[in-house]
């Protein structure tokens, strides 16, 4: 089994948490884990998905990948259960997630909204 590890974006204040072993603090019998973050709309928590990219930095879902001029945003396939890149550029583009590992994060959907196209 791969690390899990989350950080957390909140929302209200515009800020990135970074992980913490804090962040499950009350273990629960059914997940082996329970969050001490509330069901708050306002705190989104992003998973690392067990890769780096080409400078060893942790990646994580809505990091945005960037691979010779073109955008990508690490998602989710809750209906394949398969991580992704998404094309920024190109909504019908996608490849495996292992692509990371050659290819930069230069930041996230949270963070850096400007790196992505504007629609």
């Amino acid at each position: 089994m791969g690390e899990i590890k989350f950080r957390a974006w909140l929302k209200d204040e515009k800020r990135m948490i970074n992980w913490s072993p804090t962040f499950f603090s009350d273990m629960s019998p059914v997940t082996g884990y329970s969050s001490w973050f509330p069901d708050d709309p306002d705190v989104i928590l992003m998973q690392y998905i067990g890769l780096k990219d080409e400078n060893e930095k942790d990646g994580y879902f809505g990091d945005i990948v960037q691979d010779e001029g073109d955008r990508y945003i690490v998602e989710w396939d809750p209906d394949e259960g398969v991580a992704y890149l998404k094309s920024c550029m190109d909504s019908s583009i996608d490849c495996e997630i292992v692509a990371i590992t050659s290819r930069e994060i230069i930041g996230n959907i949270h963070e850096n909204p400007e790196l992505l196209p504007v629609h």
